[in-house]
Order: C-alpha cells, then structure tokens, then sequence
C-alpha cells in the first residue's frame, strides 16, 4: 500500500514540475523600431516591423554601392559599422544608416611599362581618395587589378571577375595585388596592374584589366567589387612598340630630346631598338585597293610610318588568293627565327609562324607564303 501511495505522489509531483515548465511566463515580443536609411541627402524610413533587410542602394554615376555604415557605431560594437546589402537587422531600437558609395574607374588604355630587361603593359585604376578614406575609417580594404585577355572578355559577356571568366571555361588571368599606391592626388589615389614576361607570339594579343576593392565587413564577411572592363581596346605589346617608336619630332623639346635618323625621339637608340625588333617580329599586311587601278588589289605593309621600315617586301596576287612576302637583300632576317606572329587582313586572320596549309616558310626563311583570299573567315 505504501509503495502505492509513494508511486501516486511521484506521479504527481512530476506532473506539478510540467506544469509549473509550461505555465512560465513567454518573453517579451519583440516591438516594432525605425530604421533610417540616407542615401546621399536622400532619407527613407522602414517602419511597422521588428527586423529588417537592408537593401540594396542605386549609386550615383560613376560609384558603386559598397554597404550601409552607422554612426558612431552599432550595439556590441565600440567603432562604426559596415554592413553588405541583405544584413537582416533587429536589434529593437531605432537606427540610421548611411549608404557608401566608392568611385572606382581603371583607364581602358594600357600603357608601356619599361624595365631594363623587359617590356610590359600597364594598367591603372583610379579610387576617389574621400570615399577610400572613409572606407579605411569603416573596415578593412584591399585593392589590385585584375587581367585577362580580351577574347576572355567577350565571351564573359564583357565581366572581368573571376567568377564571370569561370562561368564560360576561362581561368587563366592575372591577379595583380596592390600593397602601395602607384600615385596620389589630391583627390584621388592609383594603383597600377602590369603584365610582364608577355611571350613573342603573344605580342599582337589584346589584354584589358579591371581594378577591384575587396572589403571587410564588420563581422568578417568579405566581398571584392570590380571596375568596369573595356574590351573593346586593343591593348597589345605590338600597338604600344608602334606608338612609341613613331614618336618622334622635328626639333628637340623637353621629352624627345634624343636624336635619330628621323628626327628626335624620347628614346634612347638602345629602346628603340627593342621597339623595331618587336616591329619587325608582327609581320602585319593586308590587301587594299591599288591607288592606280582602284579594281585591283595590292599588299601594305603595316606600320604605315615614315620612321619605319619593314625588312622585308609584300605582294599579293589576288587570282590566287596569296601574299608572297620577302626579305630584302642584305639583312640578317629570317620569318622562321625573327617572326612570332602574323596578322592578315587588319587582324581578320591571325597566324604564328608555324607551317600549316595557310602559312609556309621557305627558301631558308627568307620567303613566306600566306594563302589569304576575301573569303578567310575571322580568326
């Protein structure tokens, strides 16, 4: 009987415990807060909830939207804040943010980039320094450039960013970090992106790049934000060579101060022979209409220059489809050895100096052939 009872009165003890557990009182329920947004001078308000999902803000032309910053700072934190468009946000009291915005550009042009034992180009992008320093008064920033081939590019669908160039097969790129500026102003701070080491045959092959900002958000959250790429430029090793060994003028001034041949040039004899010598090995020829006979067509030589001369000669026979290129008498040149790729037809049809049924080197290196008629597809 005794063990009886004692059952019935764990039963009910136990019984009190759960009831007691679900007879506690609820938490508070979360009331509704104000959040304040300013986009420029621009302020919008969320209200009528108890969390929020921060959105995205349209920049101004020529910025991009970085996140939303507090000020001075955010519950649990001592410093500002930044925080990336989606951060859901609850805390219960009212707060203003204020859209950051970073302008950001990278020049579409390349630039020559000269050591004494090399050739490059390089590229530069442009930060707003007022929107850089608040940035670094906000987070963490890092910052470089990245480069890719042209071609790459386009079938990115003109996005230069690791993910665009993965989406369509393409992973080789060049990622250039930034540890000091290249350049400063008043208003704005330069890094600098080069491409070294480009091999012979890649000379005539078009690079463009796109500076980035990779931000640390409070949290640690990172994301990388990328300047607008232009593939439309053709930035290539050869065009920079051409530019600058045409460079020159009549009369010495402050800059082409070295005397040639064919007037004043900024370069010592030293560069431009680096400069021919890269001339010489993008044999680039096309056919045109003969000035004399506006129904026939002949060969031309590129770079039309007054300062250049190609080493060798060009026709082209247009019943046979076929450029006959020779070197001229005397010189120590051959296409087999001195060239490293051949651009036909403005860059319509691109060959390397390899033999194959289009392209044939013969007579010792001296002669080559180029079967090239108005029918060669593009390249």
């Amino acid at each position: 009987m005794k063990r009886i009872l004692l059952s019935v009165l764990c039963v009910a003890f136990c019984a009190a415990l759960c009831l007691t557990v679900f007879l506690m009182p609820a938490a508070t329920a979360p009331s509704n807060f104000t959040v304040t947004l300013y986009e420029g001078d621009n302020a919008r308000e969320l209200t009528d909830a108890t969390a929020y999902t921060l959105p995205v803000s349209t920049p101004p032309e020529g910025k991009i939207f970085v996140g939303w910053r507090t000020v001075p700072s955010f519950p649990g934190h001592a410093l500002p804040c930044l925080f990336p468009a989606g951060t859901v946000v609850a805390e219960g009291d009212d707060t203003t943010y204020y859209a950051v915005y970073i302008g950001m550009e990278t020049r579409p042009e390349a630039e020559m980039r000269m050591t004494e034992s090399d050739l490059g180009l390089r590229f530069i992008t442009e930060f707003d320094k007022a929107d850089l320093t608040l940035l670094r008064t906000l987070c963490a920033v890092s910052y470089g450039t990245l480069i890719a081939p042209s071609d790459y590019v386009y079938i990115a669908r003109g996005v230069l960013s690791p993910e665009a160039l993965a989406s369509v097969g393409k992973t080789k790129y060049l990622d250039v970090a930034a540890n000091t500026p290249y350049a400063e102003s008043e208003d704005t701070e330069t890094i600098a992106g080069s491409v070294v080491s480009i091999l012979s045959y890649n000379r005539y092959l078009s690079f463009c790049a796109a500076g980035y900002l990779t931000v640390t958000y409070t949290g640690g959250a990172q994301t990388t934000f990328y300047a607008s790429a232009d593939a439309d430029v053709h930035n290539c090793l050869y065009d920079l060579a051409v530019e600058a060994f045409c460079d020159r003028t009549e009369e010495a001034d402050d800059t082409h101060v070295y005397q040639t041949e064919k007037g004043y040039s900024p370069y010592a004899a030293e560069t431009l022979e680096t400069f021919r010598q890269i001339l010489d090995s993008v044999v680039k020829v096309a056919y045109v209409n003969d000035p004399k006979n506006k129904s026939a067509m002949i060969a031309q030589i590129y770079p039309e220059s007054d300062v250049y001369s190609a080493p060798y000669t060009a026709t082209y026979s247009e019943s046979r489809g076929r450029f006959t290129l020779r070197v001229k008498d005397g010189l120590d040149y051959t296409f087999s050895e001195d060239m490293a790729v051949t651009v036909v037809n403005d860059a319509q049809w691109r060959t390397s100096k390899k033999p194959n049924s289009k392209c044939q080197i013969q007579s010792s290196g001296k002669v080559m052939t180029i079967q090239c008629s108005s029918g060669t597809p593009n390249y």
